[in-house]
């Protein structure tokens, strides 16, 4: 059992001391200074577990927008979880007229890295995204905020058996936001959504990683889904079709779909805790999404194609 939080500082058991071992000798990478402004609101202790597990956080989302195709004229943005695999799959075949072929990193979305060959630039001054924002096309792929979760929590969080040291780490930064013990591999649906509930009341959502960060603090953190030319939902058969020219030269071969959630049933507190986290989104993603979502009360999640879906 997760412990709740208090009011003294956390002791790191031999167990955590175990694991940000095995995140050094797995992520040397992640230990390269964490951003200012984060490290600001954390104390010695959370520092040096965000330092390990800094190549999962969002980074106050700037590696998620604005990521801009020149050559097409056109912006792309699209949550972890969101269908974002299936987009940048597209884009690249639509680009270079063949698969994008490689299985280990750097991977699809990381659209900067060399594999691309210079297509995509990463605009981070306001003022350029502003003036993009305005005469150019831009696209975002949305999903239903629980539904998202959900799926993130299976893939990424649930106690699976197939306890990966990405999952431990997934877990670990969850629960360090949540001020809790971190000496969890795994975490039921029930603790998942009371860390989410607990990392927002202490007002660290920003935080969260890419898999957990709400939509509206990355796509739609400085720009509203009413101010791009087109918000396209992740099961949409029609999602790519308005991209600009020279990026809709085929059909997209959708992927066979896949059932993973089995039939997962969100229990009343579950579902209270879910609602809790993601009102500001539905209100950010208002007339984007369908009136009611598929995640309800006492009843199975079906039909969440992860297939579709980004890693």
């Amino acid at each position: 059992k997760i412990s709740e939080p208090h009011a003294f500082p956390i002791i790191y058991l031999p167990e955590m001391a175990a694991l940000l071992l095995l995140a050094a000798l797995m992520l040397p990478s992640a230990l390269a200074a964490v951003d200012c402004d984060v490290a600001d609101s954390l104390d010695t202790s959370e520092l040096s577990l965000l330092q390990v597990s800094s190549s999962l956080k969002p980074k106050n989302a700037t590696d998620i927008f604005m990521r801009y195709m020149p050559s097409h004229s056109f912006v792309v943005c699209a949550c972890a979880k969101c269908g974002s695999t299936a987009l940048w799959h597209y884009l690249y075949a639509q680009e270079f007229g063949r698969r994008y072929e490689w299985t280990d990193a750097p991977y699809v979305h990381e659209v900067t890295s060399n594999r691309w060959k210079g297509r995509f630039v990463h605009v981070k001054k306001l003022a350029e995204q502003e003036r993009i924002m305005r005469d150019e096309f831009s696209f975002a792929l949305v999903r239903d905020p629980k539904e998202r979760l959900i799926s993130a929590w299976k893939t990424k969080y649930a106690c699976s058996g197939m306890d990966t040291k990405e999952q431990q780490l997934n877990v670990a930064h969850l629960l360090l936001l949540a001020g809790w013990n971190t000496n969890q591999d795994c975490l039921s649906l029930e603790q998942f959504a009371g860390a989410l509930v607990q990392v927002h009341a202490v007002g660290k959502e920003d935080l969260l990683d890419r898999y957990l960060l709400p939509q509206n603090l990355g796509c739609f953190k400085d720009f509203s889904p009413a101010e791009f030319s087109r918000v396209a939902r992740f099961d949409e058969l029609s999602a790519f079709i308005p991209l600009p020219k020279g990026l809709n030269k085929t059909d997209i071969a959708r992927a066979q779909d896949q059932t993973s959630i089995d039939d997962v049933v969100v229990t009343a507190v579950v579902h209270a805790m879910l609602d809790k986290v993601t009102q500001d989104e539905y209100a950010a993603l208002d007339g984007f999404l369908p009136k009611e979502s598929a995640v309800k009360e006492g009843k199975p999640v079906l039909q969440i194609k992860d297939s579709w879906l980004g890693r």
